[in-house]
């Protein structure tokens, strides 16, 4: 059985992470900070903002809000499965992208990430879809 060669794709730089609470990336409250290890190499791939409780209890009660108060449970099923599809197809358009960047923050050889989790992320949004509608 042949395979479909995967193409050699370099680290990328990643830019430091931020959180996001209630639609705003920012910096942990505290200003904290951690390293992002590539385990395959033992280097850091960047620094990400460190929640602190605080930023947890914030993030949780923001989340709550927008689920009962935003605009998910005012859209219609047919808006929100057209962006569910949106994510499934960037997911299926870019596998590189999410491949080079997973395999850096979990050690997963790029190419299994490339060949498993990849090709399966996209159809779980899809079957997610497919199944709210059949409700």
């Amino acid at each position: 059985m042949a395979t479909a060669a995967v193409p050699i794709v370099n680290r990328k730089k990643i830019a430091p992470g931020k959180i996001l609470i209630n639609e705003k990336w920012r910096d942990a409250r505290d200003g904290a900070t951690m390293n992002t290890i590539d385990p395959t190499t033992e280097k850091v791939i960047t620094s990400v903002a460190k929640a602190s409780p605080a930023d947890a209890d914030e993030a949780v009660a923001a989340a709550g809000a927008a689920f009962e108060e935003g605009p998910w449970p005012k859209m219609h099923l047919e808006q929100r499965a057209k962006l569910l599809f949106r994510i499934a197809d960037i997911l299926d358009d870019r596998p590189e992208d999410f491949a080079i960047r997973e395999a850096m923050d979990m050690g997963m050889p790029y190419r299994v990430f490339l060949r498993s989790s990849c090709r399966i992320a996209p159809d779980c949004f899809a079957f997610s879809v497919v199944s709210a509608c059949r409700r």
